[in-house]
C-alpha cells in the first residue's frame, strides 16, 4: 500500500481478522477518496476482496505551532474476503 502514495488521503489503522480486514483513515476531500479506493483495490494484497461496509465522518486534526486546525473526513472500510483473499 505504501507503494502507492496518494496525496490528501491516508491509512491510520489496518487490522487483520484472518482474511478479514478493517481499514480507517483520513482524507482532506471527499473527491480524493473514491480514487484512492480504487488505487488499494489494484493491488494484489485485495485480490478478491469485496468492500461490505463503508462510513464516513468528520474530524477536527490537531494545529502544530501556529496552524490552525483543520477539518478532515474519516472513513472505514470493512471488506469480506472473497477467491484469492490472502489472510
Amino acid at each position: 500500500m505504501a507503494r502507492k502514495p496518494s496525496r490528501g488521503v491516508w491509512l491510520n489503522r489496518i487490522e487483520f481478522h484472518g482474511a478479514r480486514m478493517l481499514l480507517e483513515g483520513m482524507a482532506v476531500s471527499a473527491e480524493d477518496i473514491p480514487p484512492y479506493l480504487s488505487q488499494l483495490q489494484s493491488l494484489p494484497e485485495f485480490a478478491g476482496q469485496r468492500f461490505v461496509s463503508f462510513s464516513l465522518g468528520r474530524r477536527t486534526l490537531n494545529a502544530v505551532g501556529d496552524a490552525k486546525p483543520r477539518e478532515a473526513l474519516m472513513f472505514r472500510l470493512e471488506p469480506v474476503p472473497g477467491e484469492g483473499a490472502k489472510p
